[in-house]
């Protein structure tokens, strides 16, 4: 991944407005020796996102979003999780990029539905959500749960995760203000 600025240098004649673009430029060095993601002047392009089958699923694109800049959001792939039957039985979503905010939302999110439990859904869908990520060229991810979402944790567990924390999530989060979680469970998987 890149950063690079949004526009060119045409028409730059002034000192002022080249320091700002130098600026920009130490800025986004910066990020990527933390690797994160430069969402303010990013250019992405989402893959071909026709996953494989695998392990008795396979993941069928809802939607993409783009990164929001203005609430802190890298892009984002929304997936129906479908079983070899073509039904759904889940969503899930894979986040591209890091950001402080990723550490406590995650970059996986993933919701089987009620009466398919216990079938390591969101496992699979996870591992096929590593490669997506990979070819990305991320090098790691974060998993987040609630402290007392049992089921999460352990699929977490299951995939080999480590856990890093219990965390407090931070008073002005998305997570904190709009959900009312006040810890997150992190686990980190290494890609």
């Amino acid at each position: 991944m890149k950063c690079r600025p949004a526009g060119g240098n045409e028409g730059m004649g002034s000192r002022a407005a080249r320091a700002n673009e130098e600026k920009k430029d130490r800025s986004c060095l910066h990020q990527r020796r933390r690797r994160d993601f430069c969402i303010t002047d990013m250019g992405f392009n989402f893959y071909d996102a026709d996953l494989p089958e695998s392990d008795g699923i396979r993941l069928v694109l809802e939607r993409t979003r783009e990164a929001d800049p203005a609430r802190k959001r890298v892009p984002a792939y929304c997936f129906f999780i479908v079983d070899v039957a073509g039904g759904t039985v889940g969503r899930c979503d894979l986040k591209i990029g890091y950001s402080d905010s990723l550490y406590y939302s995650g970059h996986i999110g993933y919701e089987v539905f009620e009466e398919h439990r216990g079938h390591h859904y969101a496992a699979k869908a996870c591992r096929l959500l590593f490669g997506l990520a990979k070819k990305h060229g991320m090098e790691y991810l974060y998993i987040t749960c609630d402290p007392d979402n049992l089921p999460s944790r352990r699929t977490c567990e299951y995939l080999g995760g480590k856990l890093l924390e219990i965390a407090e999530v931070p008073d002005d989060h998305d997570l904190r203000t709009e959900k009312g979680h006040t810890h997150e469970c992190v686990f980190r998987f290494d890609l």
